[in-house]
C-alpha cells in the first residue's frame, strides 16, 4: 500500500511520512459516515496519550485513511462532510481521498476486508501490519488501576445499591483493605439508570460513570473484550478474564 503521499495535521500543516517512521501507528479506515462514539473515543484515547507521553502504551500515532466510493463525483456537500470530520480529528490525515491510490484502495478492501464499518489497522515501527482490526481493543484501551481493589456493580434497584455499597464499604473497613466501587448501571441505560447516578452522587454511595453514554461505553469495551479474546483464541475454559467477563454480562442480561 502507498502511503507517500502527503499527511495533513487539522492545524493546517503538512507532514512529511518521516513523522511516522519507527513509530507505531494505528491507521484508522473509515468512509464519510464515522459513527460518533467510535469517533470520541478514540479521541478520547488519543488526547490522553498525548498528556502521557512517557507511557509505553502512548507511544503511537494516528493516521485517518478516508475511503470514498469514486464510481460517485465528489462534490460539495462530501468536501464539506470530510472537512467538518478533519476540523474534529488531532491526528494525522490524508490531504484528500483522492490522493489515495486505486492499488491502496484496493488493498484495504481486500487484505483487510473493509467494507463499511470503520478499522484501526495497527503497523509495527517497522510498517508491518500486527493487528488487521483493533476496533476492539479500542474500546479496552485506557483501563486504570492504582492498586485497589475495583469493584464494579450495576442495576436498576437502588434500594440493593444502598445495601450493597453500605455493606461493601464496611467489610472492607474491617478488613482494612482499599476498595473503590464503581456503578456501570446496564448495557441499555434508560431513565431508572440515570435517576440512580443521580442519587449515587447525592449520597455519595460510590463512583459512578457520569452520564448514559459513559455507561454504554462500558458495556461495548467489556463485549468488545470478549470479542478480542476470541479472535486470539481464548476461552472461558482456558481463560480467567473471559470467565469474569462472561459472569458480567449473563448479570446484565438476567434482569
Amino acid at each position: 500500500m502507498n502511503v507517500s503521499k502527503p499527511l495533513h495535521i487539522c492545524t493546517a500543516k503538512q507532514a512529511s511520512i518521516e513523522v511516522l517512521r519507527r513509530k507505531i501507528v494505528l491507521l484508522f479506515i473509515t468512509d464519510l459516515e464515522i459513527p460518533y462514539e467510535e469517533l470520541s473515543i478514540l479521541e478520547q484515547m488519543y488526547t490522553e496519550s498525548r498528556h502521557q507521553q512517557s507511557r509505553p502504551e502512548s507511544q503511537y500515532e494516528v493516521v485517518w485513511i478516508p475511503v470514498v466510493d469514486k464510481s460517485t463525483p465528489w462534490n460539495a456537500d462530501k468536501q464539506k462532510q470530510f472537512d467538518n470530520l478533519q476540523g474534529v480529528m488531532p491526528w494525522y490525515l490524508v490531504f484528500h481521498p483522492s490522493l489515495l491510490e486505486p492499488a491502496g484502495i484496493r488493498h484495504i478492501k481486500e487484505a483487510w476486508k473493509f467494507t463499511k464499518k470503520p478499522l484501526l489497522v495497527v503497523l509495527d515501527p517497522l510498517g508491518k501490519p500486527v493487528n488487521e482490526n483493533a476496533v476492539h481493543m479500542m474500546w479496552i484501551w485506557g483501563s486504570v488501576s492504582d492498586g485497589k481493589i475495583i469493584c464494579l456493580f450495576g442495576g436498576e434497584d437502588i434500594e440493593w445499591v444502598r445495601k450493597f455499597t453500605n455493606t461493601a464499604r464496611t467489610v472492607a473497613r474491617a478488613a482494612n483493605v482499599p476498595i473503590e466501587m464503581l456503578y456501570v448501571g446496564k448495557s441499555n441505560p434508560r431513565e431508572k439508570v440515570r435517576k440512580n447516578n443521580s442519587i449515587i452522587a447525592a449520597e455519595n454511595l460510590s463512583q459512578r460513570l457520569t452520564d448514559l453514554t459513559l455507561i454504554w461505553f462500558f458495556w461495548v469495551r467489556l463485549e468488545s473484550m470478549w470479542h478480542n479474546k476470541i479472535q486470539h483464541g481464548k476461552s472461558v475454559e482456558n481463560d480467567s478474564i473471559m470467565q469474569e467477563i462472561m459472569t458480567m454480562l449473563s448479570f446484565d442480561r438476567s434482569e
